[in-house]
């Protein structure tokens, strides 16, 4: 087994590694191994390497969220997604194409059968008239903050370019 424990705190956590698993992944320390191996004798602390991977538990839209961050700095490039823009995202897409393959004839039908108002599918259907550029910062996490579900849910231009000024991407 590669991980002896993994500590949990505040600013991170520490994976203490066991060299032995390491020597085939790391040639820097297939030398301590193989002294090792030759006779030579190591303490039980020194066959273990202890890795800091700095995180922050932060609270976003959709809930927590662990966010690993390299060189300790939390930033919303590496954060994860808003679940709930996600979700709505897919469940627009995914009527959609149930529209398209002709398993509902109209919005009222596919409102009847998921047992929600048509005036909701409609506004949801619309979000997948986002431009591609929108949806891929959505699905990263790189959308803008003031990005959320109602905002979404407001009149938006059709055309894409048209779209990068009320629906910045951040």
């Amino acid at each position: 087994m590669l991980v002896d424990r993994v500590d949990i705190g505040v600013g991170g956590a520490d994976v203490r590694l066991k060299l032995e698993g390491l020597a085939s992944l790391a040639r820097d320390l297939g030398r301590a191994t193989r002294r090792s191996a030759q006779g030579g004798s190591m303490t039980g602390a020194a066959q273990m390497l202890t890795v800091r991977v700095p995180l922050a538990v932060r609270k976003q839209r959709g809930g927590r969220k662990l966010v690993l961050t390299p060189g300790g700095m939390a930033s919303r490039g590496v954060s994860a997604a808003d679940i709930t823009l996600v979700k709505t995202l897919a469940r627009a897409f995914r009527w959609r194409r149930m529209m398209e393959a002709g398993r509902y004839g109209t919005i009222d039908e596919l409102a009847a059968a998921e047992k929600i108002n048509s005036s909701y599918v409609s506004r949801l259907l619309r979000l997948t008239l986002l431009s591609p550029d929108i949806v891929e910062a959505i699905l990263d996490g790189r959308q803008s903050d003031e990005m959320t579900l109602p905002r979404l849910m407001e009149p938006f231009p059709v055309e894409w370019e048209a779209q990068r000024e009320p629906l910045p991407v951040g």
